[in-house]
């Protein structure tokens, strides 16, 4: 049985809970992004799509890395705007 990530936030998200493999729009949900972005980290190798049966499938702990990455980002962003990150 998959985890619907639709009730995760990028704030409170428990990584624990999530599966070892992710879908395409699983992955696009949870990191608020388009399937073309997914496609163009896909090329950069900054996430790196797996295809298995005509399926696009990601790994946790890849997923996991970009999440922490882009709280970094968004937080220095804030930070940069003199806005207060929570």
């Amino acid at each position: 049985m998959r985890t619907n990530c639709n009730h995760y936030s990028v704030t409170d998200l428990n990584l624990r809970r999530l599966p070892q493999i992710l879908s395409r729009k699983e992955v696009a949900e949870l990191l608020q992004v388009s399937y073309y972005t997914l496609e163009a980290w896909d090329r950069k190798r900054t996430l790196k799509a797996r295809r298995v049966s005509g399926r696009i499938l990601y790994l946790k702990n890849d997923v996991k890395r970009v999440l922490q990455i882009l709280h970094i980002m968004r937080a220095n962003r804030s930070a940069l705007r003199g806005e207060e990150t929570s």
